[in-house]
């Protein structure tokens, strides 16, 4: 049997027109629906390329914490895949008592799939009013940052 424990806005994170050697950031909303405190580790699939910030969290009965999802190719360029599929990764909530995980997807630069939404505005689901853009460089929801 399997319950809900947290949810997470939006489940999937993509980040499009990703070059070498650029940080890409996104925010990610966490909210605890249990009646009790829950406090977990976060981890990506594939720590060489994404960090998330911060990596454990403690949230008390229904409250709701923002994090960071950051994106960083190094090295060489990453080729197209075939058919116009994004590379895919998972970042894991994990603790002593559930996992979850949520999607993160890219795309390198110069190329945008047919199926890809780049959709103009939605609000969060959890009740904060926060805005989410899911084009690149649109404000605060998805910012580019050269280091």
């Amino acid at each position: 049997m399997s319950c809900e424990t947290l949810v997470v806005y939006p489940d999937e994170v993509q980040f499009l027109e990703v070059r070498i050697n650029q940080t890409y950031i996104q925010t990610v909303e966490i909210k605890n629906v249990l009646q009790s405190t829950c406090s977990f580790r976060i981890r990506p699939s594939n720590a060489d390329r994404i960090t998330v910030e911060p990596s454990s969290l403690s949230l008390a009965p229904g409250e709701t914490k923002r994090v960071q999802v950051k994106l960083k190719l190094q090295g060489k360029a990453l080729a197209k895949k075939k058919g116009g599929a994004a590379y895919r990764d998972t970042v894991q909530l994990k603790s002593d008592f559930f996992e979850k995980k949520f999607a993160v997807s890219f795309q390198p630069a110069g190329y945008y799939p047919l199926n890809l939404c780049l959709c103009n505005h939605s609000f969060s689901p959890l009740g904060n009013g926060i805005l989410f853009v899911a084009a690149p460089d649109a404000g605060a929801q998805s910012t580019r940052q050269r280091q």
